[in-house]
């Protein structure tokens, strides 16, 4: 529900990880802290704590059966960068938090945000990176 609420669209689960895509990254954004608000770190009924990760940019999208999929080095990397973030966190390319709206967005949001960088082999540059730690104190 809350991916659908914020322009977004379910793609695919992959064991206990979930793939959505979203109209805006501010879309995507203003859903990831809303889960990571629904799974906040005093919920009584549930110890599930989400670690969220984003990225922005051109991907190639394949029609599979009835759905939808997508590939390429934006989706790649936007599953990488979940390294990056611990239960509670939300890790987000610098191209992701650039896009319109996005910083304003996240300056209203409780929570430490913090710079941080994701390095690979396989990348020739470091990725910025931003990490908004909503409910824990680092």
């Amino acid at each position: 529900g809350i991916v659908s609420k914020n322009r977004g669209a379910v793609v695919k689960t992959i064991g206990d990880a979930t793939m959505a895509a979203f109209c805006t990254p501010l879309d995507a954004v203003r859903a990831a802290v809303r889960m990571q608000e629904v799974f906040h770190e005093d919920r009584p009924d549930t110890e599930i704590r989400l670690r969220i990760s984003l990225h922005t940019g051109p991907c190639i999208a394949v029609r599979i059966h009835q759905g939808i999929d997508y590939f390429g080095g934006t989706v790649n990397l936007a599953a990488k960068l979940q390294a990056l973030a611990e239960g509670g966190d939300l890790a987000m390319s610098e191209r992701t938090f650039g896009a319109p709206g996005v910083e304003a967005f996240l300056g209203g949001c409780a929570g430490r945000l913090e710079s941080a960088e994701y390095r690979s082999a396989a990348l020739e540059h470091p990725i910025g990176v931003r990490r908004l730690s909503t409910f824990r104190a680092r």
